[in-house]
């Protein structure tokens, strides 16, 4: 359901972005105000995303209001799971504690990720939240596309290296959102408020307020086994965004988890050597995830790129291509 037509015209320019998805024979496009289609609709949905513009524009703050929440819980199957984005920035902490709570007070079940953009992505449902890690696995595995979108836009090189973005919870979102004030119909605070906000530096301090609730670094419900993957996958993308405190912390997971042998854990504690510049620590780990490689080497290629990385930080580029061809020849 799109409001304005001139975007629904724009969607053929980005192509390589949208796979033309408009084409698809389950895709239905609606030219209408979304709030307005789901008051007379009589459907109910298994999911419904809300991605309207920022909530400093005129008339975009009805798109978050505990009446709209109520609607969409309302047009949602009972397992039903509700999306909403976000922007961090230029929006004062009252602002999006307010959003949090309102959803919140609808949806019992809420897990909020963050994106490198800026913005979050909050799911909620009225019944627990499971991730799927096969299905993200059975697309990373057979969809090019995805592969490339994870690499592209979110510089991710492993599936569950997407667990990265991961925040915080239900007990997290409700204790960050306590005493928000409330955001409804017929007192709407955001509409007012989030463009006194517009040309302020709030992100820094948004993101940091909200991961001072990010109780644990993974989603419940991970076998031991998904989490070994997940605690290696989710180290170089904090790296990137320099988090080298929560990739110390996924490092330290893994050496106090069950794992199937110590490669896992001596590759982690490489990855982050090299980046705080520990270059001997970063060889001999690399060294003992070599011997503790058993049967099928499984991370032969992420060694082997790590040992590129090691050399390119040491400025030897010859030794760096090597290894780099050598991950390219594994994988």
């Amino acid at each position: 359901v799109e409001i304005e037509r001139a975007v629904i015209e724009a969607g053929r320019w980005f192509e390589d972005y949208n796979r033309r998805s408009w084409e698809h024979p389950k895709v239905r496009l609606i030219e209408d105000d979304a709030r307005n289609f789901l008051n007379v609709s009589d459907e109910r949905y298994d999911l419904i995303i809300s991605e309207p513009s920022n909530p400093w524009i005129a008339g975009i703050g009805n798109l978050f209001t505990a009446e709209f929440y109520a609607l969409a819980a309302s047009s949602l199957e009972p397992d039903g799971i509700f999306a909403q984005w976000l922007p961090l920035y230029e929006l004062s902490p009252e602002n999006v504690r307010m959003v949090l709570g309102e959803i919140q007070r609808q949806f019992s079940e809420v897990s909020v990720w963050h994106m490198d953009t800026g913005d979050i992505i909050v799911l909620a449902s009225r019944q627990a939240l499971r991730l799927n890690v096969d299905a993200i696995d059975r697309l990373w595995a057979t969809d090019a596309s995805v592969r490339r979108d994870f690499r592209e836009f979110l510089e991710i090189d492993q599936p569950l290296g997407l667990l990265a973005h991961y925040v915080t919870a239900s007990d997290g979102v409700r204790r960050f959102a306590t005493d928000a004030s409330r955001n409804t119909d017929d007192r709407p605070l955001l509409e007012y408020s989030a463009p006194r906000n517009l040309y302020a530096q709030t992100l820094e301090l948004n993101v940091e307020l909200l991961n001072q609730y990010k109780a644990t670094l993974l989603p419940d419900g991970l076998d031991a086994a998904t989490r070994e993957r997940a605690y290696l996958a989710i180290v170089d993308p904090f790296l990137r965004v320099d988090r080298f405190d929560f990739a110390s912390r996924a490092v330290t997971e893994l050496a106090t988890s069950p794992r199937s042998s110590d490669a896992s854990l001596y590759l982690g504690m490489a990855s982050a050597t090299i980046y705080s510049t520990q270059f001997r620590d970063a060889a001999e780990s690399l060294d003992k995830a070599a011997r503790a490689a058993v049967n099928r080497d499984i991370h032969g290629a992420y060694r082997a790129e790590l040992r590129a990385r090691l050399g390119e930080q040491q400025g030897d580029r010859g030794a760096a291509i090597e290894h780099y061809r050598e991950a390219l020849h594994i994988d």
